[in-house]
């Protein structure tokens, strides 16, 4: 696979070259949750003036998002 200069379009490219190829992935499913985690731990930290641990409540993230964008 030539370098892409946005990280993003290799990754696209990567997927689809999965799908129709049998590459492997460069970023799984295991990954993108793992990113997703953490995102949404940055979220709650902030909405709650505090630090946080990882991996959080279930449920922690989601109450804490509707009562943000409720306020």
């Amino acid at each position: 696979m030539p370098e892409e200069k946005e990280p993003y379009a290799a990754v696209l490219n990567n997927f689809a070259e999965a799908i129709l190829e049998g590459k492997p992935l460069i970023a799984n499913g295991k990954d993108g949750l793992g990113s997703i985690l953490l995102a949404e731990g940055m979220y709650l930290s902030s909405w709650q003036h505090r630090m946080i641990s990882l991996p959080f409540e279930e449920g922690d993230y989601q109450k804490a998002f509707e009562a943000h964008i409720n306020r």
